[in-house]
């Protein structure tokens, strides 16, 4: 499968826990809403709090719930990359007169595909399970409490701040260290690892087999400045090995979306030529002014994931502030939406890039009227 299949059969995967996220806004923008409407008499802090916990449980159900699903999904994907990996290298096991199994019967090639399952499978358990999203919610309703104890009188401008907070935040993994992260954005990169390891994986393994010599690294079109100089290109086992130890960033790990191909050298002919590679190169340092400021098609292009998260913490706001009523936030934020998707289009327009719009995607946004 090419890295854009890939891309795209992920994002059904993470469209499940955007799902999620918005149901969760929803009944926590519900509930500060409800909260705003009650004297400070009948504030009762001991109730609040357990519709609060059995929101927070609900929420809970559906990611593991989504979690099931996707493991489920996940090695459909998985086997689908495993075979058409397989199939490709039949050319070598040819050459090398090589009887090549089929892929049931290989032992070793289904060993990899059993182990990529079981680690990719628990990392998404894993994920479920170390979502935060009892302390944000739990907070944000002890603040609406303290607001109507006090006897405010604007309560939504009191509590404006306090949802967009919160809302930014989400569900967000937490992992050892402290760090969290939006559940969405880990999600999809451990798919993604959990796919590029595995081709990895399936390549080296292959190699063995039928005694590969060399590898090919893919090429795509605005690569990162590190890498650029070497994808595309043929290198013996011996040069390759001297590659990976001498670059700051080894191919096929940190983030790395290219693929390292076994090959026979010599009868595997090169998927470009010097003079196309060469002309990626050239076009991506070439680049484009973004306000006044030189920028590789490379630098544009993350600069269009900065503006697609930054559309979905907006909206996830939106959502949030809908839920709870609050019309001046809605269209506050609808103002800082239609801002990112116009510097978007400017952005992706001027690098002639594909807009990635079904990454600006959220469950249960609306647009409104913006604030001028």
């Amino acid at each position: 499968m090419t890295e854009q299949e890939i891309e795209r059969a992920v994002e059904g995967f993470v469209a499940r826990v955007e799902d999620i996220n918005s149901k969760y806004l929803q009944l926590m923008g519900a509930q500060i809403q409800d909260i705003g409407t009650l004297k400070a008499s009948n504030v009762n802090r001991l109730k609040e709090m357990r519709k609060a916990g059995a929101n927070i449980d609900q929420i809970t159900r559906e990611l593991a719930k989504a979690s099931e699903q996707n493991i489920k999904d996940m090695e459909t994907l998985l086997r689908k990359i495993a075979a058409d990996d397989y199939e490709a290298a039949g050319i070598f096991y040819n050459a090398a007169g090589v009887v090549q199994a089929k892929l049931a019967d290989n032992a070793a090639l289904q060993s990899l595909i059993k182990a990529a399952l079981e680690q990719t499978g628990s990392a998404m358990v894993n994920l479920s399970k170390t979502t935060v999203v009892s302390k944000a919610y739990k907070d944000a309703v002890d603040e609406a409490i303290i607001k109507v104890q006090t006897g405010l009188s604007d309560y939504k401008s009191a509590m404006r701040n306090t949802l967009k907070a919160t809302a930014k935040q989400g569900t967000r993994v937490e992992y050892e260290s402290g760090m969290t992260r939006r559940l969405d954005s880990a999600l999809r990169q451990n798919i993604l690892d959990g796919a590029h390891q595995l081709q990895s994986n399936i390549q080296k393994e292959v190699g063995k087999q039928f005694g590969s010599d060399g590898v090919e690294i893919s090429a795509h079109a605005n690569s990162a400045p590190d890498h650029e100089p070497y994808q595309g290109r043929q290198y013996t086992n011996k040069q390759f090995a001297r590659l990976q130890g001498s670059i700051g960033r080894p191919f096929e790990e940190w983030n790395c979306t290219h693929t390292v191909f076994r090959i026979l050298m010599g009868v595997s002919k090169a998927a470009y030529s010097d003079k196309e590679l060469n002309g990626m190169a050239s076009k991506n340092a070439a680049g484009v002014k973004i306000d006044g400021t030189q920028r590789t098609l490379y630098e544009c292009t993350q600069i269009q994931r900065q503006l697609e998260t930054a559309a979905r913490y907006q909206k996830d706001v939106a959502v949030a502030a809908a839920a709870a009523g609050d019309d001046v936030l809605r269209r506050e934020v609808q103002a800082n939406i239609n801002q990112i998707k116009k510097k978007y289009e400017e952005v992706s327009k001027a690098a002639g890039l594909p807009m990635k719009t079904e990454r600006m995607t959220i469950s249960g946004y609306r647009p409104v009227k913006a604030t001028r």
